[in-house]
């Protein structure tokens, strides 16, 4: 994988590439794939089961020099830890209010020049049936691409696929993006979250892995 970019944010830290490097090889995990350098980029990240998956991830993106953004609770930004958080690139937000957190993150994408941001669509770490669409809806009121990202436990990979051109309905566009995960790439498998999109009804219908 590339490890310099012209377009995607960086961080511009040595220290922070030395860092992401050895947590990586300490763990085992290496890169497949190339990351889209553009100054936008949403990176839909899954399985997610694990507080590890954050880890991995930041450590990933220490170790490409990227200034990469993630959403938490606001509960977690408080105080020295609060400013740790954001200086590692998180945006705290009111998950309550899911409208509002689009809105928040649209209107901070569309302000800055770059802007990467790494969201787990399932949006907590317990089973649920079906994933959140925010990163759909991010992606199209933004005007960002979206990449799907694998955090593949069994093989110790991240890996990187293709843009996923958006639908116009988003209900195709995530059942497209939840095929390219299996429950196996999970750190926890029986916490793997497959998505099972609504018909127009309301109608939970089938999406087997399509790949």
């Amino acid at each position: 994988m590339q490890t310099t970019f012209q377009n995607l944010p960086r961080r511009r830290f040595r220290f922070g590439v030395w860092l992401g490097t050895v947590i990586m090889k300490l763990l085992g995990w290496r890169l497949e794939g190339q990351i889209p350098d553009l100054p936008k980029v949403i990176a839909v990240v899954a399985p997610h089961t694990s507080n590890w998956d954050w880890v991995v991830g930041m450590a990933t993106a220490l170790h490409l020099d990227l200034d990469a953004n993630w959403l938490g609770k606001q509960s977690l930004f408080r105080g020295v830890l609060g400013g740790v958080l954001r200086w590692l690139g998180g945006i705290p937000v009111d998950r309550s209010h899911a409208h509002g957190v689009i809105a928040q993150v649209v209107s901070e994408a569309r302000r800055r020049d770059k802007f990467l941001l790494g969201l787990a669509p399932e949006a907590t770490r317990k089973p649920r049936d079906r994933w959140r669409s925010g990163c759909y809806y991010i992606a199209r009121d933004a005007e960002i691409p979206l990449v799907p990202v694998r955090v593949d436990y069994s093989r110790k990979v991240i890996e990187v696929g293709a843009i996923l051109p958006l639908s116009a309905d988003a209900e195709e566009t995530l059942a497209k993006l939840s095929s390219w995960y299996r429950p196996e790439m999970a750190r926890y498998p029986e916490n793997f979250l497959h998505h099972r999109p609504e018909t127009p009804s309301g109608q939970v219908v089938d999406s087997s892995p399509l790949i």
